[in-house]
């Protein structure tokens, strides 16, 4: 197996960035420039420009304070709160109304916009004065959190609201009061409500199609491929649930844990991926563990499945777990990607 690690651009020092699907994200300090790089197949990287994919990272828009990229789609806020998303339209995920085949150009969506986050193909945006929830695109699983169908255009789901984060086919949000409330798929227990059916048999346990209290005192919530970990508010502490397949969630016998699980403590931020999690302690040290088929944990090992945390570096600010592959926003402002590279997600020519 072979890992392999780049740098984004070494002429910029970076704010933030986002890794998903197969393409990368990132804001850079000076100008508050997006630039993106990776899977250009449905134009979530470059719009425009009929090109697969996309090595080194190419600047997209100025003025950007967020950026989230989903499974085939991108959406950034600039510094007026303004919402801008790009790419897939087949599910209605840019919220302009509509569904499409083509891909769609940087398309404005909402105003007052503090925060937004992409799943596979659903959206979700936080308004920044009223605290609303928002969310638009595939429903089916009952993702958006108001029943299940398509949904083209910004839905109307909560209110005071201070944090959300989209999974593949669910979302998880969190309430000023700090409550965890999730919704949508639930076939490996990634809601955490204990309510589907255990039978191991098609797996056909029940969506959930409305936002429904999971935990108290939650901070932070990132939701994966599958599974979902938040990080308590009292003691700094990371809980997991869901698919652990991939030893995503933690080493086990069995295929999901729908309840939550202790992993470490001294937690500052978490990243859920498609089969992979990783965390950076109070201590700014970066820890992976799940699914390492192409070295998306960051560490040589013989073994595809890490069960349990392992420690990747230091000076880490945050980190961001894609399906594949994981980037690593560095206290210094550098970044560093790692794992699979087959369509430029790493920022660097070659696979």
């Amino acid at each position: 197996m072979v890992v392999a690690v780049a740098q984004a651009d070494k002429n910029f020092l970076w704010i933030w960035v986002s890794a998903e699907g197969g393409h990368t994200c990132a804001i850079e300090r000076q100008k508050n420039k997006l630039f993106c790089w990776g899977d250009n197949s449905q134009e979530q990287v470059a719009p425009k420009e009929k090109i697969s994919k996309v090595e080194k990272p190419k600047e997209i828009l100025e003025g950007i304070i967020y950026v989230d990229t989903g499974g085939y789609h991108t959406c950034a806020i600039n510094s007026k709160n303004e919402l801008f998303c790009w790419g897939n339209n087949w599910m209605g995920q840019i919220g302009n109304g509509t569904t499409s085949v083509s891909p769609l150009s940087p398309t404005k969506v909402m105003d007052d916009v503090s925060l937004v986050s992409l799943g596979g193909a659903h959206t979700c945006a936080l308004k920044k004065k009223n605290k609303t929830l928002w969310c638009w695109g595939r429903g089916l699983d009952g993702q958006i959190g108001v029943g299940q169908g398509i949904f083209p255009k910004p839905t109307l789901v909560m209110a005071d609201l201070v944090y959300v984060s989209s999974g593949w086919a669910h979302t998880c949000a969190i309430k000023e009061d700090r409550t965890l409330w999730c919704w949508g798929k639930n076939i490996y227990g990634q809601i955490g409500n204990l309510q589907f059916d255990t039978l191991s048999e098609g797996r056909k346990r029940e969506n959930v199609l409305s936002p429904t209290k999971v935990l108290s005192g939650v901070k932070m919530v990132s939701c994966g491929g599958y599974h979902t970990c938040v990080i308590k508010e009292e003691d700094n502490s990371l809980w997991c649930w869901g698919d652990t397949r991939f030893g995503q969630v933690k080493k086990s016998s069995a295929e999901y844990l729908p309840s939550p699980n202790l992993i470490m403590k001294d937690i500052a931020y978490v990243s859920a991926g498609g089969r992979h999690t990783c965390a950076v302690d109070l201590n700014n040290s970066l820890f992976c563990w799940g699914d390492n088929s192409f070295g998306q944990i960051g560490k040589f090992f013989d073994e595809k499945i890490i069960g349990e945390p392992v420690k990747v570096m230091d000076g880490v600010k945050i980190v961001s777990s894609g399906w594949d592959h994981t980037c690593a926003l560095k206290i210094d402002g550098n970044i560093i990607c790692w794992g699979r590279n087959d369509k430029g997600q790493l920022g660097i020519f070659g696979n």
